[in-house]
């Protein structure tokens, strides 16, 4: 009895092989998100689409290869815009966001780490969104910013506490 999957949960899947082989193997994770995207485009599934051009922007951020990063985080952002998906979006803005702010262009990089947080707001997903606050938080650090990073981070705990109770 094999397991058949819809042609959408195959890019699903090869897009959480990439994620998950993001930071152990870089050839691999580009690989299984090109093959997620290939499939994707065949069978016109934009958000698989969206998540796999996200992919490969990550991977390009983590080889130090900034610009490219950029290029595909605005391609998936494009996609997710036009499909009005808030988690690819605030993947998307958030990666824009560190991409900005690994360049010096802090005001940027804190605009796109704000739009993230924003889209990660309207999503149920509670990594996404305590992912957004530590971010902003982490920034909000860096720029001695100690009032502001303490409510993201104090926000964070929260979320954090509210988890444990449910």
């Amino acid at each position: 009895s094999s397991l058949q999957l819809s042609n959408e949960e195959r890019v699903d899947l090869m897009n959480e092989i990439a994620h998950k082989y993001i930071r152990v193997s870089s050839d691999d994770s580009y690989a299984y998100s090109n093959k997620a995207l290939i499939l994707a485009q065949e069978i016109n599934y934009e958000a698989g689409q969206s998540r796999a051009i996200y992919l490969q922007a990550t991977t390009d951020y983590l080889l130090s290869k900034t610009f490219d990063a950029i290029e595909k985080y605005e391609e998936a952002l494009r996609i997710a815009e036009a499909i009005n998906s808030s988690l690819n979006k605030a993947a998307a803005y958030n990666g824009l966001g560190l991409c900005y702010t690994r360049l010096n262009n802090k005001d940027k990089g804190l605009i796109n780490i704000h739009k993230a947080l924003e889209e990660a707001e309207k999503t149920d997903d509670e990594l996404m969104l305590t992912s957004m606050l530590a971010n902003i938080g982490w920034f909000h650090m860096q720029e001695e910013n100690y009032d502001l990073a303490e409510s993201h981070f104090f926000r964070l705990a929260k979320l954090g506490d509210e988890q444990k109770d449910e």
